[in-house]
């Protein structure tokens, strides 16, 4: 691993020396700290390309509204809604910034072995984050602003 991604990894992981919590909005900050590098990569660029110049958010199929209605488990409330907020986030980012041929998406892992998906869940983190790179591999830039089960590769 190169110096710089250590970086990255070390930024994603602490915020101004604090442990960014998964429902604080520094998504957006993460977003707007990057977005001179995503549009000095997007300038060399002849068509939008997902692969190039792109966010990737990674957050859970429950915040799609649509299939959020017929999801047959506990809700908890204060998670459903941070992960639909930053579903939308997401969106309007990327209509928002389409023009500057950056691409956004969205990644639903599945259920994983975290603080909060306890340890009864099915995946790990070293297997969903191999899932996760293979997909944005296979990425085509019709899954901008899509939301997409990496389990499946479905929309």
């Amino acid at each position: 691993m190169e110096a710089d991604d250590k970086r990255l990894q070390i930024f994603f992981l602490y915020h101004d020396g604090k442990s960014i919590s998964q429902k604080r909005s520094t998504p957006i900050e993460i977003i707007w700290l990057f977005l001179s590098l995503l549009e000095k990569s997007a300038l060399q660029l002849k068509q939008p390309d997902l692969k190039q110049s792109s966010v990737v958010n990674i957050l859970s199929i429950i915040s799609s509204l649509e299939l959020a209605k017929s999801l047959l488990y506990y809700y908890d409330y204060d998670y459903q809604c941070s992960k639909a907020a930053l579903n939308m986030l997401t969106i309007c980012m990327g209509k928002d910034l389409d023009r500057k041929k950056i691409c956004f998406s969205l990644r639903h892992p599945g259920w994983v072995k975290t603080e909060t998906g306890t340890d009864k869940a099915p995946s790990t983190i070293d297997a969903v984050a191999k899932n996760i790179l293979e997909c944005l591999q296979a990425m085509t830039n019709e899954r901008h602003c899509k939301l997409i089960d990496t389990c499946d590769g479905k929309n």
